[in-house]
């Protein structure tokens, strides 16, 4: 049986139409509300109570949702918003009215419109909420919001350089250009609409009886967070609504022409979209309570400076037009955040709609006080600023009060506002949050590769979470990758999951996570250490004795000695014994017996991986691993090097040609006799690797040939070293 929760693949394609709902809805929103509408009313001189009216109207028409829970009743909500959209549409074709109506008549008529425009939209919106709850997982919730939020304004900030290039070309009057924009909203808010009607959705409007707002009310009052929850919404749009005023005040008090306030409007976009973008990587990780105090701040201090201006260039109009509708924009999301985090299961749309209900009597009130708060500034005469200085010093005090609700907010997962800052205002750490938000994002592998390289080098706290994300993964491929990065970059932190790695049996990065113990001398690590080092898995006891010997607890070199004897040992098992040994001083122990190590039947690639370690460990030049990766190129690149290096001596300079055509016709036990007697005659038989060359009985092969070659020259070299 089919449940109202959508599958995976029906919320995938829900987030993609609602995405391309949005896209249009911002190009309609933008050719029939706010802008043009304040542009639309001041051809016909309306009041200022009138203004503030139209600057509340789209939350005032939530009013109306104290019946729609009843309305809609068993109604699917998905129907129910593309209804509201289209509604939506088709009264805005009313305003072509205006052409034969004048005066009051034409704002009364205009008010009218724009308030069934706003009644339908804050219907389809209480739909809207839901169906995004349902299509967008807890986890990525803040990041949808923040996509859907700068795919509208993307297409919004399209409209408004429509609405800019039309009203500056003047090819018709003021009036018909802002019809024929209007004419642009109705067909693509109805494109829009559209897309609404295939999303998959099934749940349905569910009113039982005594469900109604009193009740929701109650139970909301109880519920200490959804009530703040509320209230900041409430005091976030009232001071939303007297942002609007600034539309109204840069045609009347600082007098600029139709087509720059359009142009104000496209930079404020811009503004907003710049917002969806600063907050999408980073809101889900840094929560909605700090960003919030932060815009907050922001957001009075904006109205501050708009209450103290009066004229100014147009350059600080616009920019200041940007700021404040960057955090207008950034507050929008965070408290829609807010809002999705509390939403009850049961009633959805009764809690949306007494939501809504009550943001739409302050958002009213706020707009009527805005409008009253001009004439009284116009009666009195302000000494500072303009008639709207009132109206914007109201909209700090809204900020000031939605500051202090969110201070007592518990919004869980949010960070304090010390590690929001440290976050936001360092580039090294909130370039950090910048790539892991990339890196869970792109498939790329190679991208993946370089960001994760970072991630590990970074110090930030951010990065150790996503790395801690990583290690907690069972199949993750990057695993191997951090646990090695932890060897050089340790961070203490983690060492419980490097210890839970190493003694899981069925981890595949068990070795990366033994090697990375390596750097942890605790004793946490050094007792996981001496736990595995009983097993009874040669890679795994050996693997051990390595780390062991690296925090400075070596197992006893005589047992590591006797366990390398084994010559069937696995050959990174027996590297790592090489390694303890080496790390503990005890390179003797291996030394002597070196040749003895790598006999025939291992293969060339064991008898090479033995005799590069060793050299690697004493760190003699040339390395020898270099000198064997030239040989399996070309069969006689790796003797030259040997040869070139050797040259200076005597010996190798007198069999400059007779070495390699030893070598060449495989006469390798030739070479070997050569070898001992050269070590012989300079005196060198007291080194351990003198005794294993000279012990060394096994048939020779070519690369044991140019490992007994490499071994005379370094102890030969000796000789150059100054005596202690």
């Amino acid at each position: 049986m089919i449940t109202d929760f959508l599958t995976q693949n029906e919320r995938e394609k829900g987030a993609r139409l609602l995405l391309l709902h949005a896209l249009f809805n911002g190009l309609g929103y933008g050719f029939l509300a706010e802008t043009i509408i304040y542009l639309l009313a001041l051809q016909f001189n309306p009041t200022n109570t009138q203004l503030g009216f139209i600057s509340s109207a789209i939350h005032i028409a939530g009013l109306v949702l104290l019946f729609i829970p009843r309305l809609t009743n068993g109604m699917n909500l998905r129907k129910l918003f593309f209804s509201a959209w289209m509604f939506r549409g088709a009264v805005s074709t009313f305003y072509v009215l205006l052409i034969f109506t004048r005066g009051q008549t034409a704002v009364v008529l205009i008010l009218g419109i724009y308030s069934l425009f706003c009644i339908s939209r804050i219907v389809g919106a209480s739909m809207a909420e839901p169906v995004q709850q349902m299509v967008a997982s807890t986890e990525t919730r803040g990041r949808f919001i923040a996509q859907m939020f700068i795919s509208n304004q993307s297409a919004r900030l399209v409209s408004q350089l429509i609405s800019y290039i039309m009203t500056s070309i003047a090819i018709m009057s003021e009036l018909n250009s802002l019809l024929v924009l209007i004419g642009l909203g109705v067909i693509t808010n109805t494109i829009s609409a559209l897309f609404l009607r295939e999303i998959p959705y099934r749940e349905k409007s569910r009113y039982q009886k005594g469900s109604n707002l009193y009740r929701v009310l109650l139970r909301t009052v109880k519920n200490r967070e959804q009530r703040l929850v509320i209230f900041i919404r409430c005091f976030s749009l009232s001071a939303a609504v007297l942002i609007g005023f600034t539309t109204p005040f840069l045609r009347v008090v600082a007098g600029y022409a139709q087509n720059m306030v359009f142009l104000y409007s496209l930079v404020g976009t811009a503004g907003m979209i710049v917002s969806g973008l600063f907050l999408r990587p980073i809101v889900d990780n840094v929560g909605s309570k700090p960003l919030l105090m932060a815009s907050f701040t922001g957001q009075a201090a904006i109205f501050i400076i708009w209450a103290s201006l009066k004229d100014a260039p147009l350059g600080l109009f616009l920019g200041l037009g940007f700021f404040t509708t960057f955090l207008q924009a950034s507050v929008f999301q965070l408290v829609a955040r807010l809002v999705y985090n509390v939403i009850p299961e049961e009633d959805k749309i009764s809690f949306m709609s007494l939501l809504n209900f009550i943001t739409a009597v302050f958002s009213f009130l706020a707009g009527i006080a805005g409008g009253l708060l001009i004439d009284l500034a116009a009666v009195i005469s302000l000494p500072f600023g303009s008639d709207y200085s009132l109206t914007f010093t109201a909209g700090s005090i809204y900020c000031a009060i939605a500051f202090l609700l969110v201070v007592a907010l518990r919004d869980q997962g949010s960070l304090g506002m010390r590690q929001a800052a440290n976050i936001i205002f360092s580039p090294r750490n909130f370039k950090t949050f910048l790539d892991i938000y990339t890196f869970n994002l792109t498939a790329n592998p190679i991208k993946r590769q370089n960001i994760l390289t970072a991630l590990n080098y970074s110090p930030t706290p951010q990065a150790e979470q996503e790395l801690r994300q990583i290690l907690n993964n069972p199949i993750a491929p990057e695993k191997d990758q951090i646990l090695i990065s932890l060897y050089t970059t340790p961070r203490p932190r983690l060492l419980g999951l490097i210890i839970r790695e190493a003694e899981n049996p069925e981890s595949a990065q068990r070795s990366s996570a033994i090697f990375a113990l390596g750097a942890y001398p605790v004793e946490k690590s050094r007792n996981a250490l001496f736990r595995l080092y009983q097993s009874e898995d040669p890679r795994i006891s050996c693997a051990a004795a390595k780390s062991l010997a690296r925090i400075g607890n070596p197992a006893n070199p005589a047992e590591l000695e006797t366990r390398l004897s084994a010559v069937d040992l696995p050959t990174r098992a027996m590297q790592d014994l090489m390694v303890a040994l080496s790390v503990a001083g005890e390179q003797e122990r291996y030394l002597r017996s070196l040749f003895q190590l790598c006999p025939a039947f291992r293969g060339e690639y064991h008898q090479q991986s033995i005799l590069a370690l060793a050299a690697a460990l004493e760190a003699y030049t040339p390395r020898l691993d270099l000198i064997y990766s030239r040989e399996n190129g070309r069969s006689g690149g790796g003797l030259w090097l040997i040869i070139e290096e050797a040259r200076p001596f005597q010996p190798f300079f007198d069999a400059f040609r007779t070495i390699p055509e030893l070598y060449r016709e495989a006469k390798y036990n030739e070479l070997r006799e050569w070898c001992n007697r050269i070590v012989i005659d300079y005196g060198l038989d007291g080194h351990p690797l003198t005794h294993s060359m000279r012990a060394d009985s096994d048939s020779p092969t070519a690369s044991v040939t140019l490992g007994h070659l490499y071994y005379t020259f370094q102890l030969m070299n000796l000789l150059r070293q100054p005596k202690a």
